[in-house]
């Protein structure tokens, strides 16, 4: 049943990559054991001050210090550990000062280092590289804007996701939407303005967008105000555009995330179907 492959690991090897890269598999177990406690202390980290974490790569290699020409002097060193993600950082979590918000960012990279170094007893040398997106603006001038002008903020936000075709963010996004009683319409609607700016501007930066496919299923609701007598769950689907899940050689990314509601869970999947922008030159000019 191709609809139940995950797309991006059915393209690993074609156009896509791991997620974490290793230098060796000679421990495969105790590696994957440790990236799985890595990826979900950090997650729920960001997930409790509600924060949208985006890729999370993570990178082992051997130490340079290691490697010496004769064979009987071999010296124990650390290996490496590198661990790069990119979050968004909603205004209410931090102050709109440079020090307090810097100091902030310190704050959680020393809670990563102490959880880590604790865990695994220093058994590598850690590497943490954070890329922070903060959003901008101020909550008191928030308050005073019309409707309008703040839908307006959260569109500039999915234009840079869909731009990265970062299906992360943006399902992240729909689950906080159905957390604060919003309805699917209302969603797709923006994720819908959104698409058609890129194609009508013409802003595609690496990627050229070719299709967006959002599959909700739960006890989520249609419209802000809807009332349902009888909460059973359901599926609704949007699409816009093409999306070839069964072309290997087409690139879709995909993502999926869960919304906790009072009236139950709902999960969310995403798909997107882009083409880079190296790829379409070269297609132009025939090289």
């Amino acid at each position: 049943m191709g609809q139940k492959v995950n797309p991006i690991s059915l393209r690993i090897g074609v156009n896509q990559l791991w997620d974490s890269r290793w230098s060796h598999d000679k421990k495969y177990t105790k590696y994957l054991e440790q990236d799985l406690s890595i990826r979900s202390f950090i997650e729920d980290l960001c997930n409790y001050q509600e924060i949208l974490i985006g890729k999370l790569s993570i990178w082992r290699s051997c130490s340079m210090d290691s490697l010496t020409i004769n064979i009987k002097e071999v010296k124990n060193v650390k290996p490496n550990l590198f661990i790069y993600f990119q979050m968004y950082v909603p205004y209410k979590t931090y102050s709109n000062n440079k020090e307090q918000k810097q100091e902030w960012l310190i704050n959680l990279e020393n809670t990563i280092y102490s959880y880590l170094e604790d865990r695994f007893r220093n058994s590598f040398t850690l590497s943490l590289l954070i890329d922070p997106i903060f959003e901008e603006g101020s909550m008191d001038y928030k308050r005073t804007k019309q409707k309008n002008e703040i839908d307006s903020v959260f569109n500039n936000d999915l234009v840079k996701w869909l731009l990265n075709k970062d299906c992360l963010m943006i399902s992240q996004w729909i689950a906080n939407e159905f957390q604060k009683r919003k309805g699917l319409k209302e969603v797709c609607k923006t994720i819908e303005k959104c698409f058609d700016y890129i194609k009508t501007e013409g802003i595609d930066l690496k990627y050229r967008l070719d299709g967006i496919k959002i599959t909700c299923s739960g006890r989520f609701k249609m419209t802000d105000n809807e009332k349902r007598r009888n909460k059973m769950a359901r599926i609704k689907t949007f699409k816009k555009g093409q999306i070839p899940l069964q072309t290997l050689s087409k690139y879709i990314n995909y993502h999926m995330a869960t919304a906790y509601t009072p009236d139950g869970t709902s999960g969310i999947k995403i798909w997107i179907s882009y083409e880079p922008r190296e790829i379409l030159d070269v297609g132009l000019t025939g090289e």
